[in-house]
Formats: C-alpha cells, structure tokens, sequence
C-alpha cells in the first residue's frame, strides 16, 4: 500500500510539472496494483482531462462511478457523476444515474430535478419508454404532482397503453377532488369516457409546458400544482441551466467582481417548513437538499474528489441561508470555509463584511474591509484596494494599526515587482463580475478543468498572496508555470516573457513556444506567431504526434487570414497522424465547404473588391481554450 502512495505522490508532482503523458503510465501502474480502487479512475481521468482528451476522462470517470455504486459509497458516486456533466453535459445516463444516487441519500428534491432533466431528454431523443419511467420515478417521489401525471397519461396514449393512461385518470380525479380543485375534472371525466370506449381522447390541445430544470427545486414544489411561470421567469431560469450545463470558460481578471457594489445575491431556495408538508400519510418525501447542513455536507463531499467548484457553490448557497436566518456565526463559518478553499475570492469578504455591520461590529468590518483590500491589491485593482483600505481605517478605533498593515501590503507588493510584474488597473465592478461567473456551479460548471491537489490555480493562489519567491534563469519549469499564471491572470506581455524563457529549456521547448504562440495570438500578432510555430514544427528530434497542437494553431492563423488552402491542408496532416482529432476533422469540413463556395462565384468577389477599394486588415481575436495540445 505504501508503494501506491509513493506512485500516486510522484504522479501528482508530474501533474503540476505538466508532464501529464509520465503521469498518466504511473497512474496506470497504480491501476494494476488495485484494480478495484475507483480513486485513481479518479486521477487518471483528470489527467486526461488537462489532456484534452474528454471522451477518454469520461470513460475514466464512468468507471469510478460503477466501482462507488459497487461499494456503495454514494457520496463520491455523486461527485463524479457531477464531474461527468461537467464534462460532457451529453451523457444523458448520467442524469438517471444521479438522480438514483440522490434518492439513496434522501436528497429528493435534487432527485426530481435529475428525473425531470432526464425525461425531457429522454423525450428529445424520442424514447418514450425511457421518457415514461423517469415520469413514474417522479410520481413515486411526490405522488400529488398533477401536471407530471398528466405529461404520463400522454405518453401512454401515444405508446398505446390504454388502461394504464385509464389507471392514471382516475388517480388525477381523485387528487383533483381532494384538492378541491373542480375546474379540471370535466376534462378529465372526457378523457376518461373516450379511453373507455375506446376512442382517442378529444380534448383541446395545449401547449405542453417543459419542464425546465432548476437547483431548489424543494419539497414544497411537488406537494402541488404551485405557480405556474411567467415567460421573462422561464428565460430567467432557461438561461440559469444554461450556465450551469456549460463547462465554465477562463475569464479575464478585469471581470472578476462585477457585483461586489450589488451586494452578490446567492440564488435562494425556499426552505421546508412545517406549512409546507403534506398531510400526515400522503407523501413520504424526505427534505430535498435545500437545507444548510446538507449543503455543507455536498461542499466536503465535493472536496473529497477535488471538486472546488461545485463545493464552493454549495458553501455560498449555505452561508446566504444562514444568513437570512441572523445566524451569524454559522454564516461566518460558511464564509471563511470559502476563503480557505479560495485564499484570494472576493465574495466570501464581502459577505462578512455584511455580517459585521449588520452586528454592529465595526472593528471586524475593519479587518475585513483590510483583508478586502489586500486582496483587491494583488489582483491589480489598486484604486479599489485604496477604497477598501479608506473604509477599514474609517470604521477602525485602531487607526494606527491599519495604518501599518496598509503599508507593509504595499511594500509586498513592492516585493513582488522584482520579478517584473506590471498589473494593470483593475475596476472593481470588472473584477467581481469574473469572480461571479466562477462562482457557476453544477457547472451539470461552473468550471474549468478538474483540479488536482496541487494544481496551476493553487500556484496561481499561492502567487498573489504574495509567497512566490524568486525563480532562476535556468530554472525553465517554474517560468513556464509563472507564464501559465501570468496568462490566466491576462498579464500577456509578462506570459510572452516567461514562456520565451521557459523555451530555451529542452524538454519543455515546444510546449513553451505553443504556449507563446497562444498569447501572440491573443495580442492579435498573428505574424510572429505564425513565425514561431514554423521554426517550432522544423526542429529535429521529435514525433509528428508533438507537433499537432502547433499545426491546429498555424491552421487557424490561416483560416483567420483567410489562407483557407493552407489551413484546409495543416488540418489533412493533422488528421493523417490522428484520426481522432475531431475538432480537426469538423473544421476541416467547414473549410472545404467554403473552398468550394468560393470557387463557384470567384468573379464576384473580385469586382466588390475593384469597388469597394482595399480592406482595412480587421484585428483578429482568438477564443481562449481554443489550444489542442498533445505535449
């Protein structure tokens, strides 16, 4: 056992080195050593996250997942099936899955919203089987959910099954008389009469509404019919899915804290209270994970697959619901416990500088307002550090004392400029509204790549609070890493001048001068990187595998400057040594298609140009997660 550690330990070091090919074969001596630890299926599909081989991730993934269901260690099941989601949102399975994983801990609520997600896909894809069973899974979970019976009475019409959609009937009857609700039964009592006799029903056709899937959804949700949702809410909610089906995408630090000046709202569920519960023996339904200790409990569930993202999301959804309680200390604990997994988050501080004025603790919404500041400092934005640090020394007795604390962050970041750092200046609204978007979560995520223990944010978190220490000349690892974090940070020029650095080392050579063509790119010098990738693609001494991130990034150099037969013959190459590539392949045909479009009106194009005159060269911008690298 002790040798898997040591294995799993250097693995994790080559992680953070970038040397994911070494890592992954350990991982998979690992692997042979105990086939039946659903962990390391954990860890290897992370590495082939990170490199960018999703389908392979998932297939890693999946068979972590069936080996915690084996074991029945739910919690982690659900964590992974999270993962999974995250990313590839179209493995529609997936949803079933969770939600039986969330039945089995008696997360109900979280159980209906994967059911319904699933059904709806279900019906997409037009399996009305499947579709019909996710439905009776739903009824069995809130059997007072009328509508929902009513989507199952269709599906058995159309499918054929007369007397179970009879059967169906008569339960909405009766819900409807017991409910008082008499409006709805001659409807009802027609449809009824027509199956009978065996006859289609004949009722008015109503748009059917969609379900749409939404987080709180709560117990009180399926005790009834409950409000039904206007057009600007279903956008609302429509686009909340959105978000949080989606991979989460890098953002610029200038975004961060957009809604700081807003007070940052966490989207509130409504709590289960004894008003809400159905009548005694009429529902079984347990508390949907809407209440704060469950949420806590997901966050360190999360945590233990390395899932920070969706742990945090859980975190702020707790600490706002202590919040509106008054209990204080609580939310205060829920709040620092973001601050731990997120040394430099912004929201969390702005959270308890809420608190403690509304205890009326001003010393506290002084320290915070300071710590605020700091870490506004390291993010560059100085003028909204200023303002924080105003407000600290307003609400503080001890003036003097943060006084003193004010220069020596200052004198930090003094520090930290010997190694030729420039932050630009920041806005506060900009920097929140980046640190909102990361703030996305079930990222079904908010996020980004799964991290590992260490990782190249925990470098970067580690950097701006001020612990880096000075990186030698020869030392081509760590510049590569500081030019990692300099362009997560958007600092380009400082990037370009670490990756230029960290190519002078040998074995890191081309992914350096990938990286740097990526920057290039992003500064809109489309002819020095262009230049850097053909003397890159020339040098002896490597695979054609290597070179395929660099060709992918040539070729859309040439797509972008319209050298549409160039770019159309790098991605043929490309496909000719890896006929996997699937982004290759799809923006090979694109090219094609638009080769031949140009081939049939060439005259055309010519005589607007004689018009029109020359032009002007647009400046052309890349995507960022954009780079395919094989490296």
């Amino acid at each position: 056992m002790a040798n898997i550690y040591a294995l799993k330990s250097q693995a994790a070091k080559l992680v953070v080195k970038g040397n994911y090919a070494k890592a992954h074969a350990i991982y998979q001596k690992v692997k042979e050593i105990d086939p039946e630890e659903p962990g390391t299926y954990n860890l290897i599909g992370d590495v082939y996250l990170k490199m960018r081989e999703r389908e392979k991730a998932v297939s890693e993934f999946k068979q972590a997942l069936e080996l915690y269901k084996k074991v029945q260690y739910y919690p982690n099941a659900i964590a992974v099936c999270k993962k999974i989601l995250r990313t590839d949102k179209d493995q529609t399975e997936v949803y079933n899955d969770l939600a039986d994983l969330y039945v089995e801990r008696g997360f109900i609520g979280e159980a209906v919203i994967n059911y319904l997600e699933y059904a709806s896909r279900m019906r997409k894809e037009g399996d009305k089987k499947k579709e019909i069973e996710a439905y009776k899974k739903v009824i069995e979970l809130g059997p007072l959910k009328i509508d929902i019976r009513n989507r199952l009475v269709d599906l058995y019409i159309a499918e054929g099954e007369r007397e179970a959609a009879i059967e169906e009937l008569e339960r909405i009857e009766e819900l409807l008389i017991q409910q008082g609700n008499q409006a709805k039964l001659p409807e009802i009592e027609e449809k009824l009469a027509a199956l009978r006799i065996g006859e289609p029903p004949t009722s008015k056709k109503e748009k059917r509404e969609e379900y749409t899937v939404r987080h709180g959804f709560t117990v009180e949700d399926m005790m009834g019919e409950g409000a039904k949702l206007g057009a600007e809410v279903e956008e609302e909610i429509e686009e909340e899915v959105r978000e949080n089906i989606s991979g989460e995408e890098d953002v610029s630090i200038e975004q961060e804290i957009a809604k700081l000046h807003e007070n940052t709202v966490i989207p509130k569920t409504e709590p289960v209270t004894v008003e809400n519960l159905p009548p005694p023996g009429k529902s079984e339904l347990q508390v949907a994970p809407t209440e704060w200790t469950n949420f806590e409990e997901l966050a360190e569930l999360c945590l233990s697959v390395n899932s920070k993202s969706d742990a945090i999301d859980y975190l702020y959804k707790a600490g706002q619901m202590y919040l509106e309680e008054n209990n204080y200390e609580k939310a205060i604990k829920a709040f620092k416990r973001i601050i731990n997994i997120r040394p430099i988050e912004l929201r969390p501080r702005q959270k308890l500088i809420e608190i403690s004025l509304k205890r009326e603790d001003m010393e506290s919404a002084a320290e915070w307002n300071l710590d605020l500041g700091k870490c506004l400092y390291q993010k560059g934005a100085i003028a909204e550090a200023d303002k924080a640090f105003k407000r600290a020394l307003k609400l503080s007795s001890s003036k003097e004392k943060i006084r003193k604390s004010v220069q020596k962050i200052k004198g930090k970041k003094k520090e930290v400029k010997k190694v030729e750092i420039e932050l630009p200046s920041i806005s506060l609204v900009e920097l929140l509204e980046e640190e909102e978007g990361k703030a996305v979560k079930f990222k079904v995520a908010e996020e980004k790549e799964v991290e590992e223990p260490v990782t190249f944010e925990d470098l970067l978190e580690e950097f701006k609070e001020g612990v880096l220490e000075y990186i030698e000349d020869k030392d081509f690892d760590s510049h590569y890493d500081l030019g990692i974090t300099y362009k997560e940070m958007e600092l380009i020029d400082e990037a370009i001048l670490e990756f230029k650095k960290a190519s002078k080392g040998e074995e890191i050579k081309l992914k350096s001068i990938e990286m740097l063509a990526l920057c290039l790119i992003e500064k809109g010098d489309l002819d020095e990187a262009e230049k850097i990738i053909k003397e890159a693609i020339s040098i002896d001494g490597h695979k054609e595998v290597e070179f395929l991130g660099l060709k992918y990034n040539l070729a859309q150099i040439y797509e972008h400057t319209n050298k549409n037969e160039e770019a159309a013959q790098l991605f043929r190459e490309i496909l000719n040594d890896d006929t996997e590539f699937k982004e290759a392949a799809v923006k090979l045909k694109e090219l094609e298609e638009r080769i031949e479009k140009q081939k049939v009106v060439p005259e055309k194009k010519v005589e607007v140009k004689k018009k029109k005159g020359a032009i002007p060269k647009k400046k052309v911008t890349t995507k960022r997660k954009k780079k395919i690298s094989y490296i």
